[in-house]
Parts: C-alpha cells; structure tokens; sequence
C-alpha cells in the first residue's frame, strides 16, 4: 500500500464472520433486495469491507485510529464470543457481547449515513439559532468594535460547523464516544442466548448490518431508518452459526431452538435489518434463500408474541 492508499477496511469484522464461514473461510452471500446468491463463496477477507471506510489521509498519511482502538477489544472479545452457550453466558459474556454488538453499531454504513443526517439537521436548524444569540452578537461588536451585518454571524457559524464536520476525525471520536455508551447502555439489560438444539437445522445468517435495534411496533430497523439504540424495543444478534443473542428489558431464560421454523423467524429479522446483503455458511444458503421467499410469513410476533 503506498502511502497516500487507503486500506479497504472492514465494516464486518473477519473474525466475526469467521463464526459463519465453511472451513476454508468462505461465505455465501445474498442480496436480501432479491433473495437471489451474489457470491457462493466469497472469502471472508473480501467481504463486507469498503476502502478507507474507518481509515483516512491525515497530512496524506493513512489515520487507522479507529481500527487500531477496535482491534484491540476485539481481540480478546472475539475469542470469547466462541465460547458463549446456554450454560456459558454470565456476567462476563453479557460484557463480552455489549463489546461485540457495540462496535458493530457504530462501525456500519447506516450508522455513518445516521450521524451525517444528524449533522445536515443541526446545520440547518441549530447554527443559526447561534448566530441569532445575543450573547454571541455582543461578543461580536466587543471584538470587532462594530455591530455584525445582516448574516455575518451566520456566515461565521456556518463556516466554522462546516470546518468541524469536514473534519474526519470528528466521525472516529463520535464512534468511539458511541461505542463507550452503547456498550453501558447494553450492559443494563439482561443477556439471553439462543442456541441450536440440533445439528440438522440451518443456521443464522450474519448481515452487514449485523445487530438488529428495532422498534418492531413502528416497524424500524436500526440508524437506516433513523431509530437511536434508546427507542428500540427489540435487540438481537448472532454469535455464530448456532447461537445468537438478545438484551432484553427483563431477564429471559436461555432458549434451545428445536423448529426450522424459529431458525427462519430469527434470519427473518437479520435480513430485514440488512443494508444489503447477508452471509451464511454454503451449506445455509438455501435454506436462507427460501425464508426470504417466506418473509411476510415472518412477521416478528413470532419471536415476541
């Protein structure tokens, strides 16, 4: 990589979708517009990744900040979210998984679209409230020994916002700021998992947008549809091809899926939280591909009623 290329960096982490792969670390991928294969097995390296998605030039050299500061926790989390069951799931996996979905959260496509739709809405409706404050336009006159022109201060406020938010490093510092809170926002519920009671059945899918937040009564999906973690009123998961796990507001037993049907209910939510596409081991792909066939048969009161 030269020194002013961006590295195609992944928004799925790759030890994350490793719980997903075939051996040779290979998924299918489907596009959950059409339900229809993208790619039967593309390399877990390659997927769900965009250059210089969390990287970018800083005096033309690449800034992994954020990559680095993820990492880190994800390290250590990872090996532990392969370890989480029915029987293994306390106090410290409950921490292990408010990391894993946290990081997730932030680190996606939607939630940059969310935080930029924030910034559009604060510029055009709070800076000028600003250049409109008294206190502001005496400061003004102290300083310049004059009274501001008619949209002075505002042209001053805007280019000042428009200065901050063209800063890429104001994106990484809101990630890691929502990181921190989300993950205390998680770690106040209570953690169930859901696991696979037999082999025989297909598994779950992961997304690009890989933790579903939704208010299931309004029917929103996640910072696409521009739903904050605080208004969801249901939060799910998967770990790997067998578990899977949800926060909920009052404790829920462990629950052990016996029915193809609850399998399909379950991916039935990831695919609808997806941006785009979602992967699965190769040998889930069909199954996944007839639950998008069967969506409207879906509806989340499956999994809530």
């Amino acid at each position: 990589m030269s020194e002013t290329e961006l590295p195609r960096d992944h928004f799925v982490s790759r030890g994350y979708q490793q719980n997903f792969a075939s051996p040779d670390k290979r998924v299918t991928v489907i596009s959950v517009a059409s339900g229809r294969v993208v790619d039967a097995g593309r390399p877990i390296k390659s997927n769900f990744r965009e250059q210089g998605f969390t990287t970018f030039l800083e005096a033309g050299v690449p800034n992994d900040l954020l990559e680095k500061a993820f990492v880190s926790v994800e390290k250590r989390v990872l090996n532990e979210i392969r370890s989480i069951g029915i029987n293994r799931c306390g106090p410290q996996q409950k921490a292990d998984v408010a990391n894993l979905f946290a990081i997730h959260l932030v680190r996606s496509p939607a939630f940059k679209d969310f935080h930029r739709d924030i910034g559009d809405r604060f510029r055009a409706v709070d800076v000028p409230d600003f250049a409109n404050n008294p206190e502001y336009i005496e400061r003004f006159e102290a300083f310049e020994g004059r009274p501001p022109t008619e949209a002075e201060l505002l042209e001053l406020a805007l280019r000042a916002y428009d200065e901050l938010a063209s800063d890429p490093m104001s994106l990484v510092m809101t990630m890691i700021r929502q990181h921190d809170a989300i993950a205390e926002k998680l770690n106040g519920f209570h953690l169930q998992v859901v696991a696979l009671a037999d082999s025989r059945l297909p598994g779950f899918v992961i997304g690009d947008t890989p933790v579903v937040h939704a208010d299931l009564r309004s029917g929103r999906y996640g910072f696409r549809d521009r739903l904050a973690l605080g208004d969801a009123n249901f939060i799910i998961g998967p770990l790997s091809r067998t578990t899977a796990a949800c926060f909920s507001a009052r404790p829920l037993r462990p629950e052990l899926i016996r029915t193809r049907k609850r399998v399909d209910a379950i991916n039935a939510e990831f695919l609808r939280a997806a941006s785009s596409e979602v992967a699965c081991h190769p040998e889930d792909a069909r199954a996944v591909r007839q639950a998008h066939t069967r969506l409207d048969r879906l509806p989340p009161s499956i999994l809530t009623g």
